[in-house]
């Protein structure tokens, strides 16, 4: 999996959690399920994400659907903001690409 942060100029990394949980769920029942999801990894941000982070998921799980839940901001962040989440189905094979989008 791969995070892109903001990237605009004099605003790098602004909204990117300092804090997540990456998680997974083969299938979801309803809008406000969330018996369905799994944590596929956590994880802790120490300096400002201006490039991209890559996040390896070991070992490999199986799910049709991936988002990124946002524990905690830096202090000066009112929302978080990804740029951009792709996911790799191995490290090898970088052409097997689905890309997130936006749902609210």
């Amino acid at each position: 999996i791969v995070l892109y942060p903001q990237n605009d100029h004099n605003h790098e990394g602004c909204g990117f959690p300092i804090h997540y949980t990456i998680e997974g769920a083969l299938q979801i029942h309803s809008d406000d399920d969330t018996s369905s999801w799994f944590v596929l990894t956590e994880k802790k941000e120490e300096e400002i994400a201006d490039t991209p982070r890559i996040i390896e998921i070991k070992p490999p799980q199986l799910v049709r659907y991936v988002r990124v839940v946002g524990n905690q901001l830096r202090q000066q962040d009112d929302q978080m903001q990804l740029v951009e989440m792709q996911i790799f189905k191995e490290e090898a094979d970088t052409t097997t690409v689905c890309e997130a989008t936006n749902e609210e």
